[in-house]
């Protein structure tokens, strides 16, 4: 019986860990992807530091100055760049008050089990209970910006880029995996935008991955 259990529970941890390393690869070929997609674009474009696509986080940034540079080619004032690197920021920053807050309340209980049955222990508890959902309403806020500003951008390039902006837009909301591989089509693709400019003064250049 004992032995079934063992054989049964192995085979279960064994399932879990195959699912969790197949999303894990999946996950990380989106990024390369996206990644690959967002560089070869900003170069496009003459981001500087295009290389920064690839790191997490500092990637918002150059895929904001991709819409900074289309909207100031347009006469338009842009912060796209900056406004998204710092909403990004102030999401982990609420995800990380969020742990801390979480490992103390867990911390707390551990310690003392009966707190409930005491003043201070019912104080101590709402303190941290109140923290807990401050961060978690300062992490959802922000991360609720960083969507709308990231699904912004995308429109911006799609519509750069193609004619179909809004129903590409349409396919990245309501699929998201697709995202990488849109804008991966069209890191070779001559914008719109920079169609008119002079050769010699545009940052394009055709490149093939």
């Amino acid at each position: 019986m004992y032995m079934y259990d063992y054989a049964a529970m192995t085979a279960l941890v064994g399932i879990f860990i195959a699912v969790i390393a197949f999303f894990l690869v999946i996950d990380i070929a989106l990024y390369i992807f996206k990644a690959i997609a967002v560089h070869k674009i900003a170069k496009k474009y003459g981001v500087s530091t295009p290389v920064l696509a690839w790191i997490p986080l500092v990637s918002s940034w150059t895929l904001g100055s991709i819409i900074d540079k289309i909207k100031r080619k347009n006469g338009q004032k842009s912060y796209f760049g900056i406004t998204l690197l710092i909403s990004n920021i102030l999401t982990w920053i609420g995800f990380i008050a969020y742990i801390f807050t979480l490992v103390a309340f867990i911390a707390v209980m551990s310690a003392n089990p009966y707190m409930f049955y005491t003043g201070a222990g019912v104080e101590a508890f709402i303190s941290i209970f109140v923290w807990m959902i401050i961060a978690i309403m300062f992490m959802a806020t922000f991360s609720s910006v960083v969507v709308v500003l990231s699904y912004m951008a995308y429109y911006t390039i799609y519509e750069d880029h193609s004619d179909s902006a809004f129903g590409l837009l349409i396919i990245s909301i309501f699929f998201p995996i697709a995202i990488p591989f849109l804008l991966f089509s069209m890191r070779t693709k001559q914008p719109y935008s920079l169609e008119s400019a002079p050769q010699d003064d545009s940052p394009y250049e055709q490149q093939q991955l």
